[in-house]
């Protein structure tokens, strides 16, 4: 082989070696641009109205846009393959559709959103009365002074819910239910009556001294009560002095107090 012969080989060598290196970039070049598609369409409401201020997004990207007045967005640089398109806008329910994109093709949708109407639960009001006291006994005073002793004072409280749920039918049955009062018979000229005791009063010196209940009916203090509970809608009891309301302080030493019953259709105030 002469100088001349080797001089071009290695030229023409040299040229194909620059051909296939400038092909190969051009085929990087061309990956390289070709990794997104351009996505453009309109946003209406179900009547077709354009509508405006909507905001759209793909998601797992930062590629977000907002409708114009007249419904239209663009989105450009979107990611190539499946991917997920979000529409939001207020007083309309959240849209989503998945769309397969090519690599730098450009695509058009159009997108109907539905008027959101929200659900709310019914929420049901109720008079609030001072210390628990029901709505039923809002146009009376009468068991004001029930309540508030219940919420402040220790004893036992029986509400006309409460006598009821109890099965008892004698006042003095459903008194004898609190613990530390005993129910005992006595002989008397009417025959066998229950006689209500309670061991928590002190007398002269410390000792502990049995002594009967105290009865107070509508507030004020009585020789006998009633028996049945059926006329009754509150009940206390109280079995120490240290329990006992200022109404019955320096008067009795245990004591119950009785409400008889109330009818809602009659009108009360005061603790009548």
């Amino acid at each position: 082989m002469n100088r001349s012969t080797w001089q071009e080989r290695s030229l023409r060598g040299g040229l194909w070696g620059a051909a296939a290196v400038s092909a190969m970039l051009a085929v990087s070049n061309a990956g390289a641009q070709a990794t997104s598609a351009h996505l453009a369409g309109v946003v209406v409401t179900e009547t077709g109205d354009p509508l405006a201020d909507v905001v759209l997004s793909i998601g797992r990207s930062d590629a977000t846009a907002r409708t114009d007045a007249n419904g239209r967005f663009e989105l450009s640089a979107v990611p190539w393959g499946q991917v997920r398109l979000h529409a939001r806008a207020l007083g309309f329910a959240p849209k989503d559709t998945v769309m397969s994109l090519q690599s730098g093709l450009s695509y058009s949708i159009l997108f109907r959103l539905v008027k959101f109407v929200p659900q709310l639960d019914t929420v049901q009001l109720q008079a609030s009365l001072a210390y628990g006291k029901p709505a039923r006994y809002r146009h009376t005073g009468k068991f004001d002074d029930f309540y508030e002793r219940r919420a402040k004072r220790p004893g036992s409280f029986f509400t006309r819910e409460d006598i009821e749920r109890s099965g008892r039918a004698r006042v003095s049955e459903l008194i004898s239910s609190s613990t530390g009062i005993t129910l005992a018979y006595r002989v008397t000229p009417k025959g066998m009556e229950p006689h209500l005791r309670v061991a928590r009063c002190t007398a002269t010196g410390g000792t502990t001294r049995v002594v009967p209940l105290a009865v107070y009916i509508n507030g004020q203090r009585i020789g006998d009560g009633i028996n049945l509970t059926s006329d009754i809608e509150t009940l206390e009891v109280y079995r120490g002095p240290t329990q006992l309301p200022l109404e019955a302080m320096g008067d009795a030493c245990a004591a119950v107090f009785i409400t008889t019953r109330y009818s809602p259709g009659s009108v009360l105030t005061g603790n009548r």
